[in-house]
């Protein structure tokens, strides 16, 4: 997630994946380079990037907070897709279009 905005998007996509997307405790992580959301204001709109959205609506979970990638300039979520939980009606659309 682009940190052009100084965080808000990431502190608010992680109130969000708190709320409704957070991963078991046994799956969960930190990150070496956290990005210190906890002090940052929320973006007020959240758009999530096309493939992070895609990626939730097949059910996959948000393993821990954001890492800071200094390279990039963006906040990365480590995501995980545990396909004995995930919808099958994305995985079958995946399949299909040879993903």
């Amino acid at each position: 997630m682009d940190m052009a905005d100084g965080g808000r998007a990431a502190a608010a996509f992680w109130d969000l994946a708190l709320r409704e997307h957070l991963a078991p405790a046994q799956r969960r992580c930190r990150p070496r380079s956290p990005v210190p959301i906890g002090r940052l204001p929320r973006a007020t709109s959240l758009t999530l990037p096309p493939l992070l959205a895609g990626y939730l609506r097949m059910g996959a979970q948000v393993c821990g907070p954001p890492a800071h990638d200094e390279m990039f300039g963006t906040a990365d979520f480590l995501l995980l897709l545990d396909l004995d939980i995930a919808d099958r009606h994305y995985l079958e659309r995946f399949a299909a279009t040879g993903g």
